[in-house]
């Protein structure tokens, strides 16, 4: 069985073989664990999730001025009041607890490295109107 330690080891190795062909500063190196078999979630999407819609939940970062965000795909009707997370959801209530009080051994990061602080906010977001806005402020700049 390989350890996360293991990883490690093969990606600082990796690194140590990339730096001599670049003039860059390597400063981190990132490993990514893909899971495809997880016991324990349901079988089947909901009949009425919509892939589209986002539920976007954005936290503070230790020692950045920056936020960080969190993206739940096809967040569920149930959780959805008024076109608002319903931050009253013991599900959504125990997400945010989760993300703010993790473990020191598996603490949750920003895409940045640094450590989720305090929840902020959070909205619904639809994907599809995200990209048309970006492609019509694109092609009319």
């Amino acid at each position: 069985m390989t350890t996360v330690n293991d990883l490690l080891d093969a990606a600082v190795a990796w690194a140590l073989l990339v730096d001599p062909l670049s003039g860059a500063k390597a400063t981190s190196v990132t490993i990514s664990i893909t899971q495809t078999d997880i016991v324990g979630v349901k079988a089947n999407p909901d009949n009425d999730s919509t892939v589209e819609r986002t539920g976007l939940f954005t936290f503070s970062q230790v020692g950045s001025g920056y936020v960080a965000s969190t993206d739940i795909p096809a967040i569920r009707d149930t959780l959805v009041t008024n076109g608002k997370i319903d931050l009253t959801a013991l599900v959504v209530a125990q997400f945010i607890n989760n993300m703010e009080n993790q473990a020191a051994a598996f603490p949750a990061q920003s895409k940045a490295g640094n450590a989720i602080n305090k929840f902020q906010h959070a909205v619904v977001s639809f994907r599809k109107r995200r990209k048309q806005r970006i492609k019509a402020s694109l092609e009319s700049a």
